[in-house]
Parts: C-alpha cells; sequence; structure tokens
C-alpha cells in the first residue's frame, strides 16, 4: 500500500497547494472516486492519467495545458488494460502505476502523486458511477452540485475529439463490466446507462455539439445509454 503523502520528485503537499493556488491544473484519471486536492482543485481528466495516450501525445498535452502534477490511484482500470495490451506481469498494476508515472513526471519534469485505494470514494472493488459527464467547459464538478450523481469525468475541452470520444466509452465499458453496474444493468428492465454533456451554451464547445458527439457512440450501444445536456 502506498501512503497518500508521498509526493515525488521534490513537491511536497505544500508546493502542492501552492500550485493550485496559482491556476495551474493536475492530470487524472476519469475515476469516480477521485477525492478533490482541495480549495483551488483544478484537473484535467483522462483514463488513466494518459497511460492509454501515446507517450509523445502525453508529454505534448502536459506541455500545452501546463500540468503541474500527474495523479495516478490504485484500484485503476485503465492501467489494467495498458498491461493486459502490452502483456505486462513482473509487477502489479498499482506498483506499475507509480513506475510509469514517476517516468512520465520525470520526462516532464512535474510532480507525482499517488492515492491509495482507501482514499477513493467509492468501494474497494467495484464502480458505483451512474453517469459519464462529458466536460466542454472551463471547469465542472459535479460534487459541488446537490443530488448530482457521482459519475465519470471525461474533459473533453482539453481534450482531441477522439481522444474523448474514446474515454467516454471506456467509462461505459467499465460501468457495465464486472467491476461495475453490469448485474444491476441486467436486472432492471429500461435501466440505462447516462452520459452528460456539460457544456458553454454556443460555440464549438456548446451543449449541443457535445451531445452529438457523444450520440456518436451510443448509437452502438444497444439503447443501453442515453445522453442528456447540461449547460452552465
Amino acid at each position: 500500500m502506498i501512503d497518500e503523502h508521498i509526493w515525488r520528485h521534490g513537491v511536497s503537499s505544500t508546493t502542492f497547494t501552492a500550485f493550485q493556488a496559482y491556476g495551474l491544473p493536475s492530470l487524472r484519471c476519469i475515476d469516480e472516486g477521485i477525492p478533490p486536492s482541495g480549495r483551488f482543485d483544478y484537473a484535467i481528466q483522462t483514463p488513466g492519467s494518459g497511460i492509454l495516450m501515446p507517450e509523445k501525445n502525453l508529454l505534448e498535452l502536459i506541455k500545452e495545458k501546463k500540468i503541474a502534477t500527474l495523479v495516478t490511484h490504485d484500484g485503476c482500470s485503465a492501467v489494467k488494460l495498458y498491461m493486459e495490451e502490452h502483456s505486462i506481469r513482473s509487477k502489479r498494476p498499482d506498483t506499475f502505476a507509480v513506475t510509469w508515472a514517476e517516468d512520465i513526471a520525470r520526462k516532464a519534469s512535474i510532480g507525482h502523486r499517488h492515492i491509495p485505494i482507501r482514499m477513493l470514494d467509492r468501494p474497494h472493488n467495484r464502480h458505483i458511477a451512474r453517469v459519464t459527464y462529458y466536460i466542454g467547459t472551463q471547469s465542472f464538478s459535479w460534487k459541488t452540485i446537490p443530488y448530482m450523481p457521482q459519475g465519470f469525468n471525461v474533459s473533453r475541452r482539453h481534450l482531441s475529439v477522439s481522444d474523448a470520444q474514446k474515454a467516454a466509452r471506456m467509462s461505459f465499458e467499465i460501468a457495465i463490466g464486472p467491476e461495475g453496474f453490469l448485474d444491476f444493468i441486467k436486472a432492471e428492465q429500461g435501466c440505462q446507462y447516462i452520459f452528460i454533456a456539460v457544456g458553454d451554451k454556443f460555440g464549438s464547445f456548446s451543449t449541443e455539439v457535445l451531445m452529438a458527439e457523444l450520440g456518436e457512440i451510443t448509437a452502438s450501444m444497444e439503447e443501453k445509454a442515453i445522453v442528456r445536456g447540461l449547460s452552465k
């Protein structure tokens, strides 16, 4: 188990808070259980904190978005998928997540933080997200809005259309898979997973545009998912 106060590359919790105060974002996973980092929380979220992206693209994203800290966590489904795709069996997924992130953080000259399973706001072996927030606004947190359901977060505004759509599709596959709500969705007639497009009222990141992007991926989901919109 990795302690939550381990900070890599000389980035202490005090320094991390200072980064947040100056508005520099962290790069995190889409996992619904990741807790906020504090008052100045600002995150860009993609599966596995970018582990599924080509390394060159990931380093470019970190530089372009001025990422200050790479945040990984125990129990990451994207890390498990990466290890399966690359036939990596020499390490446990949680250990590999730290090794991978430390390497990326060193190359990008940023900090790294790893969140242990006990700090996640969800059961240790189960995803409980009922929705995926497909976020086209500069910032959004369902945790700040009363009665909003717990969900995965995909930072569409900071990702390409294809990367964001892949992330959204992956969130759905996790939700209905063995670590998600698969049994519940099968048992309840008419129960559907929900994608919520969080967009601007107008422009290229409008709710209407984002809903159309989500519609492209839900078309093949056999009515197991629906798309809804929310404008800020």
